[in-house]
């Protein structure tokens, strides 16, 4: 298997904790009460999302330098993040 690593965005949750999302891939986020929670939750809703992109058949984005990642301003970013998946079928 081929093995990539994916930038995302640690926010602070509306209702409280954390809030994680892929800039990359459009519509693949998380949330969890604390970053340990959000971090595992990530990983999980990465390879699910990879999963069903490929099943589709749909092309899976290139990850981007984690230092290109815009946010928009109302984003309350608590860091930058690698999150590691590995690509199916590979």
């Amino acid at each position: 298997m081929r093995t990539r690593y994916y930038p995302a965005v640690i926010e602070t949750g509306a209702g409280g904790g954390f809030c994680i999302f892929f800039p990359d891939l459009p519509g693949c986020v998380s949330a969890g009460d604390s970053i340990d929670d959000v971090m595992a939750n990530a990983e999980q809703a990465l390879a699910g999302h990879i999963e069903l992109s490929a099943e589709y058949g749909d092309k899976i984005a290139e990850p981007s330098d984690v230092a290109a990642i815009r946010v928009d301003a109302g984003v309350e970013e608590v860091a930058r993040v690698l999150v590691r998946v590995d690509l199916p079928g590979q």
